[in-house]
């Protein structure tokens, strides 16, 4: 590894990575394993992206050339095309999360656009960027950071970052209009009463996304970035696993899986344990009768949930 180069910061900036990804990998795995933990396929697809993401900015390890002055041609150029399309892969499938809608009259055709769209995506991107990699060699190398493999071309890098800092900003303002939508009925405020470590989860996506932000008008408006700018990228994807890993229905069945109980749904409202909607599921349950045997509409009026079934994004927390 080039002089000047503080190894003890690559060595943190790869476990963060790999800690992310295994993180992601094992939340992916216990979502499968585990009975009541149901998930959407896009929330899949979120997880997917993100131990991509881990393994894009690590790949050098695996390869055996991260602590190299100088990395055979071949994986530089390939982990190039992996760190400029793996934040279009991340941004579009976090996007999908915010803005799906897990109601039973959702069109297929929608649904399968939100899935597949993410992933096309990456696809032309990661070969984009392999193609011009591969026909101009020499402006491949190794940051000066010592982190990761880079092309000393501007446009591609600063590309990357508009394109990250655009759909950051989408995404937040997509979650203040919901949480506006929810505030304006009352029904942030059941939500965040109902669970505090849903309020936790809220809070820290929404730091991340600011973050993400933050790091994206950086790294458009600068050429050279400081190896700290690389520790809060990497910072990420493990604080993305821990707001996805850690929901109570996961944490049950992390328990309980040698006890061959059924894990019960997480009562917060707001796991993502079925692909329905709650306001389907209430439309759905059978009329009760009061305590006099009569009908509800002979009783007193109930007080409906305050819950809007058009607000999609806090389904996944």
């Amino acid at each position: 590894m080039a002089s000047g180069v503080n190894t003890t910061l690559v060595d943190v900036f790869l476990a963060l990575q790999i800690s992310g990804a295994a993180a992601f990998a094992l939340t992916v795995l216990s979502a499968c394993i585990f009975r009541g933990t149901k998930r959407h396929p896009i929330w899949f697809s979120f997880c997917i992206s993100w131990i991509h993401f881990g393994f894009s900015y690590s790949f050098l390890l695996f390869a055996g050339q991260q602590y190299r002055s100088s990395p055979s041609r071949i994986p530089c150029t390939i982990q190039t095309a992996l760190i400029y399309s793996a934040p279009f892969l991340v941004m579009g499938t976090c996007l999908g999360l915010v803005i799906h809608s897990p109601q039973k009259k959702t069109y297929r055709t929608i649904i399968n656009t939100i899935l597949v769209l993410p992933w096309i995506m990456w696809i032309a991107i990661f070969v984009g960027v392999l193609v011009f990699a591969l026909s101009h060699e020499q402006q491949v190398a190794l940051s000066k950071n010592g982190t990761y493999c880079v092309i000393g071309d501007y446009s591609i890098p600063k590309m990357t970052s508009i394109s990250t800092t655009i759909a950051s900003t989408t995404i937040i303002a997509v979650e203040s209009f919901i949480a506006l939508l929810l505030y304006r009925n009352r029904a942030i405020v059941n939500i965040l009463s109902q669970s505090l470590t849903m309020a936790i989860r809220i809070l820290i996506f929404t730091i991340l996304g600011f973050g993400a932000i933050a790091v994206g008008l950086i790294f458009t408006i600068t050429r050279t970035r400081g190896i700290q700018f690389d520790i809060i990228i990497a910072v990420l994807p493990p604080a993305a696993a821990l707001i996805f890993g850690t929901q109570m229905d996961l944490l049950r069945g992390c328990v309980f899986w040698r006890q061959h109980q059924p894990i019960a749904p997480d009562q917060t409202l707001l796991t993502l344990t079925t692909v329905e909607s709650l306001a389907s599921h209430v439309e759905d349950t059978p009329a009760m009768l009061d305590v006099h045997g009569k009908p509800p509409s002979l009783a007193a009026p109930t007080v409906p949930r305050p819950w809007l079934p058009s607000a999609p994004s806090f389904l996944h927390f």
